[in-house]
């Protein structure tokens, strides 16, 4: 259920790691037993409003990267990234929209939000986001600042190029033309190629097609890592 890569750094940093069920309910439960057992305190991966909070600040280093933007699409578990985000962000610029996103084997979220019963599937390849119980904190503020909850096939996350025709089709709906959009994706040609005007979050690097391109070099240069843009000539792209 949890990557090994995360327990192995977590690990490097001194923590006990406990491995539990094959689901985040299995591991909530023995995390609940242990804190009983130990006297220790329990800290909830999402829904915590502490933790939503500090989530929160991702929001606020989007936008002071890029302070027009006007649509965030965030993946949805449990909820608690896209509240914070949803809560800081909307704070700032209340016109901006908030789109979630998550795998059709794991529409808790949605579900939740229609009132419909939560039926989930086993396994997902986004193992961060195969909730099955959104947050009891999450849910309102997910209902009051995030317009839609998408749903997305795992094989099209895979080659997500429909997916990001799907996600365009919405965003569209939020402004005119011309309009800057982040996603969180690993196909720029494909986003570049739907959206011109687009930033992509990859492997830690800010990268982005059309005009924005050069606005984020800008910033970048400006906070001494410029090292980190890759600029090109005029009409290529960056990828």
């Amino acid at each position: 259920f949890t990557p090994t890569i995360k327990v192995e750094h977590t690990r490097a940093f001194g923590a006990e790691v406990v491995l539990e069920g094959e689901t985040l309910e299995d591991a909530s439960r023995k995390a609940h037993a242990i804190e009983r057992e130990r006297g220790l305190v329990f800290v909830h991966p999402y829904d915590d409003a502490h933790v939503i909070a500090g989530q929160g600040t991702v929001a606020l280093e989007m936008l002071g990267a890029a302070p027009n933007l006007d649509a965030l699409v965030v993946p949805v578990g449990g909820g608690g990234l896209i509240s914070g985000i949803a809560v800081a962000a909307r704070a700032l610029r209340p016109e901006l929209e908030v789109f979630g996103v998550q795998s059709v084997r794991f529409p808790s979220m949605k579900q939740a939000l229609a009132g419909e019963p939560i039926v989930c599937g086993d396994s997902s390849i986004a193992g961060g986001i195969a909730v099955k119980v959104p947050g009891a904190l999450t849910l309102p503020i997910v209902r009051e600042h995030v317009r839609e909850i998408l749903l997305v096939d795992e094989v099209l996350a895979v080659g997500d190029a429909a997916f990001q025709r799907k996600c365009l089709g919405k965003m569209s709906e939020v402004g005119q033309a011309g309009r800057t959009v982040l996603f969180v994706s690993h196909n720029m040609s494909a986003i570049e190629e739907l959206c011109p005007q687009s930033i992509l979050l990859k492997n830690g690097r800010v990268e982005c097609s059309g005009p924005t391109r050069q606005v984020v070099a800008d910033y970048l240069s400006s906070t001494g890592t410029r090292s980190q843009a890759r600029t090109q000539s005029e009409g290529s792209r960056a990828r």
